[in-house]
């Protein structure tokens, strides 16, 4: 939701999340990963059946049309189902819902009639046309409950007025901060959260430990403005790093500016940091904002899922 807002101009397709997470993979295999593949007998440079190429493939997903399915070459055509198993864009019926249902439902104490162990017990690749595709025999009313349980989960967790509330607080909370941190990326270039996308080494750093470094700051631009008058004194040589500079009129007017676009940088840091904190504080208290009402917009708007 922060990306969306902030840096519009990066997702300009309805794909572009699968893209960053493929970028984040070429990161990790540029690291150890590539090596750890190796290890485990994955095909990492051969031409057919490439498990590098198929990972990717299954990452980013497909449409379903014939031009796109005759592109994959991670796999053969006959081993076509395997891009079925973790996102089944044909039927909605595959892994990755299997995950989160179990999971969430458990968390959140939801009961769920649904059995993937027994959907997996009665899964078998047939021949469909001319593509060999997974299918379920005497299943239907357990797929039903799949399908039933996670649109309760949708309405109940996912896409509660509750959780949208914390997610847009969390969202203005980092739009507040976002200049002010700072994540080093490669070859020591410094990225701000918004443009840590753009660096993967950056990229990976943004864990939860950006919401505890909003959430504990103490930025006190009092204390940090007398450090800097204590350090800089009159001193022009130090803030335009020549010890042999003369305090002429002009290098004299030119430090003064200088230390009073630097007070403004930490007063004005100090604020986006303030209010940011106050957000997640507020996220943490349960004084989150409120919900006035629904309304229906005049023009079709996205809703962002978990799927």
């Amino acid at each position: 939701m922060f990306i969306l807002e902030k840096r519009a101009d990066l997702l300009d397709g309805s794909r572009k999340r699968e893209e960053i997470s493929v970028k984040m993979f070429d990161y990790l295999l540029s690291t150890s990963l590539r090596s750890s593949m190796e290890e485990y007998g994955l095909n990492v440079d051969g031409q057919i059946e490439n498990d590098l190429v198929f990972i990717k493939e299954m990452i980013r997903g497909h449409l379903n049309t014939d031009e796109t399915q005759k592109q994959f070459m991670g796999r053969t055509k006959d081993k076509y189902f395997f891009y079925e198993i973790v996102g089944n864009e044909k039927n909605g019926i595959d892994v990755d819902k299997f995950d989160y249902i179990a999971r969430d439902s458990y968390y959140l104490g939801i009961q769920s009639s649904f059995d993937h162990r027994r959907c997996l017990m009665f899964a078998r690749v047939c021949r469909v046309g001319e593509k060999n595709r997974i299918c379920f025999r005497d299943e239907v009313s357990n797929l039903y409950s799949m399908f039933q349980i996670r649109s309760l989960l949708h309405r109940t967790a996912y896409q509660h007025k509750t959780t949208r509330i914390i997610e847009v607080m969390i969202k203005d909370a980092l739009l507040q901060a976002g200049e002010c941190i700072q994540i080093e990326g490669s070859e020591e270039k410094i990225y701000s959260l918004s443009t840590a996308i753009e660096d993967m080494e950056a990229y990976i750093k943004l864990t939860d430990c950006v919401f505890e470094k909003i959430l504990n700051s103490s930025e006190r631009p009092d204390v940090m403005i007398q450090m800097l008058e204590h350090e800089l004194g009159t001193d022009c040589s130090i803030l335009f790093n020549d010890s042999s500079l003369s305090p002429t009129k002009e290098n004299m007017e030119a430090y003064k500016k200088m230390k009073e676009n630097i007070i403004t940088a930490i007063n004005s840091s100090s604020k986006e940091m303030g209010e940011a904190k106050k957000l997640l504080s507020n996220i943490v208290s349960r004084q989150i904002y409120k919900c006035l009402g629904k309304m229906q917009s005049e023009k079709p708007t996205m809703v962002y899922t978990r799927d």
